[in-house]
């Protein structure tokens, strides 16, 4: 089962940016002599930008640190996670 974590479109309300983030497992069997395709795509992350401060939170609103974060994330918004104003 292929496995990956990454950003989706950010959404900017006011002075605030949020940036989804979304765990995405995808995999295939045989069955039959047939192939059978199947994915699941949740929610792991919120990085929220505000008045020029990055933080991230689980769905559940507990805090997670922008290293663990981008550690495991690929996509658009990654580059709204470093220390540049961007």
């Amino acid at each position: 089962m292929e496995r990956q974590v990454k950003t989706e479109e950010a959404v900017s309300i006011g002075g605030i940016v949020i940036v989804p983030v979304v765990e995405v497992h995808l995999g295939c069997r045989r069955v039959n002599g047939g192939l059978f395709f199947f994915g699941v795509k949740q929610p792991w992350a919120l990085l929220i930008i505000m008045d020029g401060k990055r933080s991230a939170l689980t769905p559940d609103g507990k805090e997670l640190s922008l290293d663990e974060v981008l550690a495991k994330v690929s996509g658009p918004g990654c580059g709204l996670l470093s220390d540049q104003d961007g």
